[in-house]
Formats: C-alpha cells, sequence, structure tokens
C-alpha cells in the first residue's frame, strides 16, 4: 500500500580526543582536558578531564587530580578523584 521510506542517517564518526604531555614536558598551571590524556613528563598544578588519565612511570605530579578514570604508573603528590575507577600500575 504504502512505500516504505528508508531513512539514511549519516553520523560523524566517533573520534575521540587523545593529548600526551611528553618526557620532557614542565607545566604549572590548571589544565582542563575531555577525552583521553597521557603524561610523562611533570606538571604542578591541577588536572581535570572528563575521560580518562594515564599517567606514565616517568610522570610526576603535583596537586589535584581529578578524572573518570585513573591509570598510574608514576607519581603523584596530592589529591585523586576518579569518578569510575584508580587502577595502579606497576612501572
Amino acid at each position: 500500500m504504502w512505500a516504505r521510506k528508508e531513512q539514511i542517517v549519516q553520523t560523524e564518526p566517533d573520534y575521540e580526543n587523545f593529548t600526551l604531555l611528553a618526557k620532557d614536558v614542565d607545566f604549572k598551571g590548571v589544565v582542563n582536558f575531555d577525552g583521553t590524556v597521557r603524561i610523562d613528563g611533570r606538571v604542578e598544578g591541577e588536572i581535570h578531564t572528563t575521560g580518562t588519565l594515564i599517567v606514565g612511570e616517568h610522570a610526576v605530579i603535583k596537586g589535584v587530580v581529578s578524572a573518570a578514570v585513573l591509570m598510574n604508573s608514576g607519581r603523584i603528590n596530592g589529591t585523586i578523584t576518579a569518578v569510575e575507577r584508580i587502577q595502579i600500575l606497576k612501572p
């Protein structure tokens, strides 16, 4: 009776944001990220992300850390808040 119309919905690809602070980076201040962040350098201050924070084995963080998921194999000296989970990895 009635012809069936199929809708074609185009969606944007699901690219996740990924940020890297390399081993030779020294940062002081407040940083806010969306998505996944990997830190291998030194950070003094605050780190806030709504996604995953990966702290590399050479990383040193002094200050406040808040993330949905924290995966740590470095050094963190400060207050840590994780909404979903904290995973402590050996270096």
